[in-house]
């Protein structure tokens, strides 16, 4: 049986391939409420996420080999995932899943398992994994790879989707075939990483617009990365989800559903500085006068790092962690300040102090009486009677 395909005990025909069963369907659905179960834990946003990427996804990923998964196939379990860990709602979708790791996608999980289990058989047999058919697991692979930016070239040859990486050739007798493991784990992971990256800058957004020359790199995603760590506001920073007072005040409600108030008309003041320009993202990180900035950290120049945070290999590791820390730490006090407006009671201007203190009054016993109210309707009938 030198065609059929060989893994955890069971042989896969890939001639005739197997009609799908809801098997795999049912594991996705218990994938999510393991998801969902693990976004209940008392810990933090991070810590909830390794729990969900190691409990959820490898349930949800085993056992698509004959039938790809369709795009829809994991989107609610990535959602369930995405609600457990940090998850920023301005951010970016593709930036936020290169930096939750490919550990939390099972689109990535489940071809995965299929390129290795298919590299193994090269391995073992010092052949061709099978027969370069159209169907069945073979299809799975392709659609994998292709998927993750990877140009087919032959057959059992796919080739990487920058020159900077390596090629992928399943056939021990070529030249590019990858003899170890971890190398070819290796390969696939950072193809994952650039498409998600390449997705983010062919969107029309700002920050993509801002950043349009940047390039991945291997080292300097590794790099930021690393200085991420388990803090949120790093996180949401380098995910695209800066926050600045000109922002909130242009995506305001009361403002933006003003009729004839176009945006230049909805320029706000900076608390800080009081000056006329706008305080942009880039203006309360950089530009700002009284923004408190150390004189030793110097603008970024690099128009990646200076929008995003991310580390810059023409810098020191100590000035890369310098510029994200301190990008966190101005998203982190334009939120809190933001929200101690919103706490304070705005009163209108001109009224008398005596008919402010009724007002409070009244607005209290309002409230008392709803909460009587809603009291009143959880007791049992009999109690009422």
């Amino acid at each position: 049986m030198d065609s059929a395909f060989g893994l955890l005990g069971v042989e896969l025909a890939p001639e005739g391939g197997r009609p799908f069963t809801t098997k795999e369907v049912a594991r996705v659905q218990a994938a999510e409420l393991v998801a969902k179960r693990c976004a209940c834990l008392p810990l933090s946003s991070f810590q909830k996420l390794r729990y969900a990427s190691a409990k959820a996804v490898p349930k949800a990923a085993y056992g698509w080999f004959c039938c790809p998964p369709k795009p829809s196939t994991f989107k609610r379990l990535d959602a369930m995932i995405a609600r457990a860990g940090p998850n920023p709602s301005q951010g970016d979708a593709s930036l936020k899943q290169l930096f939750r790791g490919h550990s939390s996608s099972a689109a990535f999980a489940a071809g995965q398992q299929v390129v290795m289990a298919a590299w193994r058989r090269a391995v073992k047999s010092n052949k061709p994994p099978g027969i370069f058919r159209e169907e069945g697991w073979v299809m799975t692979l392709r659609a994998f790879l292709e998927a993750n930016s990877f140009t087919e070239s032959g057959p059992w040859r796919w080739a990487a989707p920058c020159a900077s990486s390596r090629v992928i050739d399943l056939d021990p007798s070529g030249s590019d075939f990858i003899r170890s493991k971890g190398e070819m784990g290796h390969v696939l992971r950072e193809a994952w990483r650039q498409t998600l990256f390449e997705k983010w800058r062919a969107r029309n957004l700002v920050t993509s617009r801002v950043c349009k020359s940047g390039q991945y790199s291997e080292a300097r995603c590794t790099a930021t990365r690393k200085l991420v760590g388990d803090h949120p506001h790093r996180f949401a920073v380098v995910c695209g989800a800066p926050v600045s007072f000109q922002r909130r005040a242009v995506m305001e409600p009361s403002r933006a559903k003003e009729k004839g108030c176009s945006k230049r008309a909805r320029m706000i003041q900076c608390p800080w500085c009081k000056g006329r320009e706008a305080p942009d993202w880039d203006h309360v990180c950089w530009r700002c006068p009284a923004n408190g900035r150390a004189p030793y950290l110097a603008p970024p120049t690099d128009p990646l790092q200076r929008r995003l945070g991310w580390a810059s290999m023409a810098r020191t590791p100590a000035y890369n962690r310098d510029v994200l820390d301190w990008m966190a730490e101005i998203r982190q006090r334009v939120i809190e300040e933001q929200r101690r407006k919103a706490r304070k009671p705005q009163m209108p201007k001109g009224e008398p102090v005596p008919q402010q203190e009724e007002r409070k009054r009244r607005q209290l016993n309002f409230s008392l009486a709803q909460q009587q109210e809603r009291k009143r309707r959880r007791l049992p009938i009999f109690l009422l009677s």
